[in-house]
């Protein structure tokens, strides 16, 4: 399998304490009736500690220190992808230049007679000096919770390696997080790992390796409630254009679409990610129902999509259990070269991640043993335990602790327990030791041996054709080389 090797810089960095939104186990989830639309904007959603499904606080069980862990972390926020650019944001962009409309005189489009677009001279799904920052507030927030001092008190030793699938978009999150977590003093090598397409599970992008793999998997069911629940806000828009004789320049009527109303949501996120701001960023343009259909539109995407519980035959499971496999190796090795495993990824993996562990399973809270009757496509299933808004947002991670404890009414030893996103999640049949998240290592072992034979093996499962695959996950166990 081919990879490279990248040496992290070693900018000084103030470390940012836990008091900023993206401090692992602040209390920055939402806990008032308040509607923040950043974290309603599905993938694009910006990064918070949600306390999903229940506000579990990130510190360990008394009597217990996290001793070794292992995460997965989507990369930070970015310009407009490519994909949304091409299908939604840029045919409204474009519709947008072309019109002769005295908006003014609209009466929930007056913004647009000074709009100006994006900038986007760095180009589509680039990494954004917001994000970047981002990235190094969460690698100082991991630091502070996790990193053991250079006197060798504390927990866990910071990490010399560090890993990212190649795309610029990961690798420079990686690297913006390693200077977080090191304070910029230490260099710290980053493992780019090639994006191959013949890599089977030897890969941060194994789903690229997949041939049963189907990006545009899941477009139908979102694109049924797409229509369905952009059609009165069109009517609305088309309606203020109606009364203003609003045109194009080839004299046709300016029409609004559900690609269009579509396309002016995503702006949302994508220009607060450049600018900070966006004036589609509204619940005046759209209510907070809307902000809610436009959210469950993604919900369903993913949740369909090959890497989401709705793929057929357990899919995404297959492709998200050699991580959790190699992860759990690492944790359960008496020794390793270091403590903390970060890997960053684009956000086709957290999903099969959480589908591997059985997290935020719709069918698990439901009557009902058809999981897919749990996201209907004519309406907002607002008990759904998958929301892309919280489980796929810039920087989200999941991860695996090793944890040793000494509680009182326990036996001493090792134990393990899940966190998503700064939030420790209660495993169904695992729940045995302190805190009532935590799982002994017996357990723990068996839990995942159990869940590992619910998916069929990832050469298997993935229909693959080419030579040298793999069904296990080994770039951990690969030296280090540094130039």
């Amino acid at each position: 399998m081919p990879s490279f090797t990248i040496l992290c810089s070693a900018t000084l960095l103030t470390v940012i304490t836990a008091g900023t939104t993206l401090a692992q186990g602040s209390a920055s989830f939402n806990t008032t009736n308040s509607f923040d639309i950043l974290y309603h904007q599905g993938a694009n959603s910006q990064y918070h500690v949600s306390g999903f499904p229940e506000p579990l606080g990130i510190s360990p069980p008394r009597g217990c220190n996290v001793t070794r862990a292992a995460y997965v972390v989507r990369h930070c926020p970015i310009t407009p992808s490519s994909f949304d650019s091409s299908s939604a944001i840029e045919p409204f962009l474009q519709k947008l230049g072309n019109a002769s409309v005295d908006w003014e005189s609209t009466d929930d489009l007056a913004f647009l007679a000074t709009y100006t677009r994006l900038p986007l001279s760095v180009g589509l799904s680039m990494p954004t000096e917001r994000g970047l920052d981002e990235a190094r507030q969460l690698g100082a927030s991991f630091a502070q919770r996790l990193a053991r001092s250079d006197d060798g008190m504390g927990q866990l030793r910071k990490p010399t390696e560090i890993w990212a699938s190649s795309a610029n978009r990961t690798v420079e999150s990686a690297r913006a997080f390693a200077e977080g977590f090191t304070g910029g003093r230490n260099a710290t090598v980053l493992q780019s790992i090639y994006e191959g397409e013949e890599d089977g599970a030897d890969s941060l992008t194994p789903y690229e390796s997949c041939n049963a793999y189907s990006g545009s998997s899941g477009s139908e069911q979102s694109t049924t409630f797409r229509e369905q629940y952009t059609a009165p806000i069109a009517a609305r828009f088309n309606a203020q254009m109606a009364a203003v004789n609003g045109t194009l320049t080839n004299g046709t009527a300016f029409n609004f679409t559900q690609s269009d109303i579509f396309g002016m949501q995503l702006l949302c996120g994508y220009e607060y990610n450049v600018r900070g701001s966006s004036p589609f960023c509204s619940t005046e343009l759209f209510s907070t129902a809307e902000w809610t259909q436009f959210e469950y539109a993604q919900d369903l995407m993913y949740f369909y999509n090959s890497v989401g519980y709705g793929a057929p035959d357990g899919l995404a499971g297959s492709i998200g259990m050699p991580w959790v496999n190699a992860s759990v190796d690492l944790l359960f090795a008496d020794e390793r070269e270091q403590d903390a495993y970060f890997s960053f990824v684009h956000r086709e993996v957290p999903p099969t991640v959480y589908v591997a562990l059985g997290l935020f399973n719709n069918s698990a809270i439901s009557a009902s043993n058809d999981i897919n009757s749990t996201m209907p496509v004519d309406t907002v299933n607002p008990t759904r335990q998958w929301r892309s808004s919280t489980l796929l947002t810039y920087l989200t991670n999941v991860g695996i602790e090793r944890l040793s404890c000494n509680a009182y009414g326990y036996t001493p030893g090792e134990y393990y327990r899940i966190v998503t996103s700064g939030t420790p999640q209660r495993l169904a049949g695992c729940i045995d030791g302190p805190g009532g998240v935590t799982c002994s290592r017996q357990r723990f072992e068996q839990w995942i041996n159990e869940r590992q034979a619910l998916f069929p093996a990832f050469s298997g499962a993935c229909d693959v054709d080419y030579a040298n695959s793999t069904d296990t996950l080994d770039i951990y166990n690969i030296p280090a080389v540094r130039f």
